[in-house]
């Protein structure tokens, strides 16, 4: 199998927003053709599902 090129940062357009958002969707893509399940999230997101899975392994004792 060929190795891939390393995600070069876009820097085409003036605009370094338009250059950032068109570098994460290289990535996006990159990471879609290794895992096709892969869905990403914010930290916020990903913090809360730390926490819901952190409450379902505590032990809850009924007295």
């Amino acid at each position: 199998m060929r190795p891939r090129r390393d995600i070069t940062p876009h820097m085409s357009n003036a605009g370094s927003v338009i250059n950032a958002s068109l570098t994460l969707l290289k990535v996006y893509k990159r990471l879609r053709t290794i895992d096709p399940a892969y869905k990403p999230s914010s930290r916020y997101q990903a913090r809360l599902k730390n926490k819901r899975a952190a409450r379902r392994l505590k032990l809850h004792i009924v007295r």
